[in-house]
């Protein structure tokens, strides 16, 4: 992560709020707290934040990324000529709000889901592609 967010030139730091989770709200409020969680009432069921996570990691990935037409889930798949500049959000109110919400969603599991593994996955995936773009 620290690679990635040395090698850009700073440009918006945040994402497109549509379809972000509502306790990132809860974060930005509250000075970006990172050693704490937010409230159990406020982040609900994993289920449903898993749900709203997926929603918005896809608005905020680009267009040409492939969609599972089943799930409407990311496929992760080499495009070596990708654009990636949509995603090239350095700082605490970039890409390190996906990790956070991965934290985040980590620690209300007993043990990592399936699902969770495959977000996290996609993350490092997009992540590594971020830092090759930039070279």
């Amino acid at each position: 992560f620290s690679v990635q967010a040395r090698s850009y030139t700073f440009q918006s730091a945040t994402f497109k709020s549509t379809g972000r989770p509502r306790v990132l709200s809860w974060w930005f409020q509250n000075r970006k707290p990172v050693s704490r969680q937010p409230p159990d009432d406020l982040f609900g069921k994993v289920e449903d934040f898993a749900a709203q996570w997926w929603v918005w990691w896809s608005i905020i990935n680009p267009t040409w990324r492939e969609r599972d037409t089943a799930t409407g889930r990311l496929v992760i798949n080499d495009n070596d000529d990708s654009d990636w500049s949509n995603l090239r959000r350095p700082g605490q109110c970039g890409i390190l709000t996906v990790l956070l919400c991965l934290f985040w969603w980590h620690e209300r599991l007993s043990a990592p889901s399936q699902e969770w593994v495959f977000a996290l996955q996609d993350v490092a995936w997009v992540v590594n592609e971020l830092v090759h773009a930039s070279k």
